[in-house]
């Protein structure tokens, strides 16, 4: 399986390529900004996670992470909830919180990674599975209007059971 991506970062994009190759037994080649993955279609996968997570923004060692089985990176796009620009604006800020608080809280609580990209109205979870999800339904809830208490006595609860 051969699939296709732009190359978005270039700092240390040569010791993700090395990892890659080494963990997943893929081929990646960078040319012109393209870069191409080549390999068993799991592992292309795999890979093609790990790139999109780094080039979402996540540190390097986060995006590794992805090719461990006990991690996903979930992509929340925000245009799903309203197409008026100023309100997706509105509906990053209610998932970023003031100074930064909500993020936090669910970042803390879950032990997840969270970038949100004002850019392309797009909000990454990275982690473990079971806690990507339970961050994500958070996200979810405060991007469909729940209270932020709500959403955070939903979450005090919710991983407890984890």
């Amino acid at each position: 399986m051969i699939e296709y991506l732009p190359l978005i970062k270039k700092e240390n994009i040569e010791k993700l390529k090395d990892e890659i190759e080494k963990s997943l037994n893929c081929k990646l080649k960078i040319e012109n900004d393209i870069v191409t993955l080549d390999g068993e279609p799991l592992n292309v996968i795999k890979a093609k996670k790990v790139l999109e997570a780094y080039f979402s923004g996540f540190e390097l060692n986060d995006a590794i992470n992805l090719i461990s089985d006990e991690y996903t990176l979930e992509v929340i796009n925000v245009k799903d909830y309203t197409r008026k620009v100023n309100r997706m604006f509105q509906l990053l800020g209610r998932v970023i919180g003031k100074k930064g608080k909500s993020k936090r809280k669910i970042e803390e609580v879950t032990n997840t990674k969270i970038i949100v990209n004002d850019k392309d109205k797009k909000i990454f979870i990275l982690g473990k599975i079971e806690k990507v999800l339970l961050a994500k339904r958070c996200v979810e809830m405060l991007l469909e209007g729940k209270k932020h208490s709500t959403v955070f006595n939903f979450l005090d609860r919710e991983i407890k059971k984890l």
